[in-house]
This record gives structure tokens, C-alpha cells and sequence, in this order.
């Protein structure tokens, strides 16, 4: 494993327990603590899971060969993480894909799989992650049509439009884009996991 595949692991994997005890720390505290000292068992829990992160980074480093399970859940922590703070706006939940597409083609590499297994292990995690990104395309259409006004006033202002958009422009909108974003989310993934099985011993 190339030293630059290992800095991959680690961005990838490292952050998620810091994040993840930063967020408990956060929104636990609200119930017990004083808004001023909330952001302090916010800090706490990001301590605390940096330091957890130096004591497992062996492990860490093994990420390619944990359980599928794990793995689905980290995914689901970063899609829902990037869906909140790009204030659900699919769209970039798209990079959520792309990296864990190349994660999944250097792990199907060192667990030694055949170049057929490969085309039916890389078209199913496809498949999962446009899953995913169909439930994440289904919460922003109804945070969307929730308030149809605001989102027809923040759609003429990002795209400075000289009109208001209707209802059923916005549903329109709504449906062929999360019908593309779930297919460009299977095409990006499925290559994706192809390309960084295929690179082989070069690492990234």
C-alpha cells in the first residue's frame, strides 16, 4: 500500500469518530448545559475521538478489510453529514459516491477478486449508492416542497431568474433532477471502483 493510499484511508476513515463525539458532545449537552458552555462537551467529544482515532490507527489502516456493514454505515454518516451541511442539496452528495467508489475498487483489489467477480461487485455497490442517493434525493424534494414559496424565491435568486417559478416547475425540477442524480451517482461509482481496482499495484 502506497503511502498516498494510506493518507486516502485516513482522510476517509479518521474523521468520522472526532465528527461523530463532537456532534454527541453538541447536542447532548443542550439538555443539561448552558448554551454558553455547550461548545465545550462539543470539544470534549472531538478530543476524545482524536484521541481514540491514535489508539486504533493500526486498525484504522486495515479500513479496506473491515465488515461491509461498518463500511455502510460510515457511507451513511458522510451522506447524511454532506446533506446537512450543504443544507440539503443533493448535488454534492455525489462526492460521497465518487470516494467511496475508489475505497471500494482498492479493497475488491487487495481481497483478490477475478476481474468477472469484479463487474457484479462494482455494479451492486452502484446500485447502493444510488440507493442512497434516491432516500437523500426523496428528504431534499420534501424539505423543498415544504415551503414551496421560499424555494421558488431561492431558485430566482440562484439562478437569477427575471420570474418566480411555479409549483409545478419546481416539482419538474425536483423529479428529473433526482432522477438524474441517481443515475449519474451509480454511473460515478460503478467507474469509479473499476478504475481503482484497476490501477492495481501503482496505488493512487
Amino acid at each position: 500500500m502506497s503511502k498516498l493510499e494510506s493518507i486516502f484511508i485516513g482522510v476517509i476513515i479518521a474523521p468520522v469518530l472526532p465528527i461523530l463525539l463532537f456532534l454527541a458532545g453538541w447536542w447532548t449537552s443542550l439538555y443539561f448545559a448552558t448554551e454558553r458552555i455547550v461548545f465545550i462537551f462539543a470539544l470534549i467529544g472531538l478530543i476524545i475521538g482524536c484521541i481514540i482515532d491514535i489508539i486504533i490507527f493500526k486498525q484504522i489502516m486495515k479500513a479496506y478489510w473491515w465488515k461491509q456493514g461498518l463500511l455502510a454505515m460510515i457511507y451513511l454518516f458522510y451522506s447524511i453529514g454532506f446533506f446537512g451541511f450543504f443544507m440539503g442539496v443533493p448535488i454534492f452528495n455525489l462526492a460521497v459516491g465518487a470516494l467511496a467508489g475508489v475505497f471500494m475498487g482498492r479493497r475488491l483489489y487487495y481481497s483478490g477478486i477475478t476481474e468477472e467477480r469484479l463487474k457484479k461487485a462494482s455494479a451492486s455497490f452502484g446500485l447502493f449508492s444510488a440507493f442512497i442517493m434516491a432516500l437523500v434525493s426523496i428528504a431534499s424534494a420534501y424539505f423543498a416542497t415544504k415551503d414551496i414559496t421560499d424555494t421558488a424565491l431561492n431558485l430566482q435568486g440562484m439562478l437569477k431568474l427575471q420570474f418566480i417559478p411555479t409549483k409545478q416547475t419546481i416539482i419538474v425540477l425536483i423529479v428529473v433532477g433526482g432522477i438524474g442524480l441517481v443515475l449519474t451517482q451509480y454511473w460515478i461509482s460503478k467507474k469509479l471502483t473499476n478504475w481503482a481496482y484497476r490501477i492495481g499495484n501503482k496505488g493512487m
